[in-house]
């Protein structure tokens, strides 16, 4: 059962989300769905480990919560930076272009398909 979440409050049981637990060392933001959740206890299943093996509780205020992104957000995150991959070499590459301009030029770029290129040159 997918419950929708919009990332307002807390998330309700039966929603899946992305979740990151902050202790010691902050963990890297991973999927997960809520079991339970109450002032003082979260469960959750966190998906990157496997159905049912991944459960574990935390306390709330050890625990953010956001929406799964869309693959629409996915892309714009992607184009966003590559289109600033593209403007830090400009900007390293060139004289007399400021970072607005060089940000302009390189959207019109990659919207028109134009992608960097790596270097594989082969020497013999």
């Amino acid at each position: 059962m997918d419950i929708n979440w919009d990332g307002i409050g807390a998330p309700p049981v039966g929603a899946i989300c992305e979740a990151k637990v902050q202790h010691d060392v902050e963990q890297d933001w991973f999927k997960a769905e809520v079991k339970y959740i109450s002032l003082f206890t979260v469960v959750l299943n966190d998906f990157t480990v496997g159905e049912l093996e991944g459960e574990f509780v935390v306390h709330p205020d050890t625990v953010k919560f956001r929406p799964i992104k869309t693959k629409e957000q996915l892309a714009a995150e992607e184009r966003e930076k590559a289109i600033e991959d593209m403007v830090d070499d400009i900007l390293r590459n060139t004289i007399g272009i400021d970072h607005k301009k060089a940000w302009w030029c390189s959207a019109a770029l990659h919207d028109a398909g134009y992608r960097k290129q790596e270097n594989n040159d082969a020497k013999a």
